[in-house]
């Protein structure tokens, strides 16, 4: 299988001065497919190769670009929606078995992973990032974001996620600072 896709990306910003710039864009983004092989020739009714299609998204941003104090301090505003359609997640493989003793009942999870498309996800939050320089050797940096994530249908993945979760190892707040 091969996959493509044509995205583009197209932002408008206008600077109210000039120190002050924002900025309104939208994107296209594209995650190839592929194949999983889940190698158990033990089970007969798992597939050699598992296919997953291609996954997109569609994000809109707004943002703001500021500095401050004669150029010592910058701080950058983001905001952003996006929309996943195919999103690729890891679901679980189960086998009907056919009299193996590893077994427990007419279907059994193994503990094999691969990956599959859920149907759609959406995804916002907000972003600051700043810099200041309270002098000629240092400088400060903080960074802060806030996501938001969530499966609104999941289709082939029913499995192993549920609409209204969120996504897996995408915290909700995130915090970065240093001193230089």
């Amino acid at each position: 299988d091969s996959f493509d896709a044509f995205t583009w990306r197209g932002t408008v910003q206008y600077q109210f001065t000039p120190e002050l710039m924002a900025y309104i864009g939208y994107s296209e983004g594209f995650g190839a497919g592929g194949i999983s092989v889940p190698n158990l020739p033990q089970y007969p009714d798992i597939p050699t190769q598992i296919p997953y299609e291609p996954e997109t998204l569609e994000n809109v941003e707004i943002g703001v670009r500021a500095d401050w104090l004669s150029g010592r301090l910058r701080t950058n505003l983001t905001l952003f929606d996006g929309s996943y359609d195919d999103i690729q997640v890891t679901n679980y493989l189960f086998t009907r078995c056919y009299e193996s003793t590893a077994c427990d009942g007419p279907l059994t999870q193994i503990p094999n992973l691969h990956l599959t498309n859920a149907a759609k996800a959406d995804v916002r939050g907000v972003e600051l990032e700043s810099v200041f320089y309270p002098g000629d050797d240092w400088t400060v940096n903080l960074n802060v974001g806030y996501l938001d994530t969530e499966y609104t249908e999941v289709g082939a993945a029913a499995d192993a996620i549920r609409p209204g979760a969120p996504f897996a190892q995408a915290p909700e707040w995130t915090v970065a600072a240093s001193l230089q």
